[in-house]
Parts: C-alpha cells; sequence; structure tokens
C-alpha cells in the first residue's frame, strides 16, 4: 500500500527509483512503477526490497548465512556488517534506519 508520509513528500511520484543509479535487471515482474515493480518502492516485496530475497541486487538483498552481508546500516538484520554512509542511494529501504529522502522509514 502507499505510505501517505512519502507520498505528501514527492507529490505526483508514488513510485520513486529504489535503486538510483543501478540498472533495472531483465525478468523482473512488475511494469515500471506498478506495484512490485523495481521502480515502486511502495511495494515491500518488489525486487530492491529487503524484504524480498529475491533481489538481484547485492546492497538490497537479503544477507545469507556464511556470505558477505550487502553495504547497508551497521545494525540491520538484511546487513549486519557492513556499514554505510547515511543518505546512501543503494539501501533506501532499511527497515530500521533511514536511508535516504526516498525511504518511507526516513524521518527526512
Amino acid at each position: 500500500g502507499e505510505i501517505p508520509t512519502l507520498k505528501a513528500e514527492w507529490p505526483g511520484e508514488p513510485c520513486l527509483p529504489f535503486c538510483p543509479g543501478i540498472p533495472i535487471a531483465p525478468g523482473i515482474p512488475g511494469a515500471p512503477g506498478s506495484p512490485g515493480s523495481p521502480l515502486c518502492p511502495f511495494s515491500p516485496y518488489e525486487a530492491h526490497s529487503p524484504l524480498s530475497p529475491l533481489s538481484p541486487f547485492g546492497p538490497c538483498s537479503v544477507a545469507t548465512p556464511g556470505g558477505p552481508a550487502g553495504p547497508s546500516f551497521p545494525g540491520s538484520p538484511f546487513s549486519p556488517t557492513v556499514p554505510f554512509l547515511p543518505g546512501s542511494p543503494f539501501c533506501p529501504f532499511s527497515p530500521l534506519k533511514p536511508c535516504s529522502p526516498t525511504s518511507p522509514f526516513s524521518p527526512l
């Protein structure tokens, strides 16, 4: 569902690029800007969301046991070891820490 605070901050832009600067891989369900689309952060299960284990992009994918953690914020369950600077565009959907103004969890 849509997040009112984010929609209010970005009027007319309900679906923003989730990982800016990273090309979208082919074969991902969901047309651009639609629910479940890689371009729509309103869907909690879209390809870039840390809630989805199907992300083809390391920075926002779920960390696997014994594997390297993707860039995120310290303390993130999806990336428990690798720190990243606040405001980074590479993981704007951290459930614990705000990552960028495009994140619905950001206090900005």
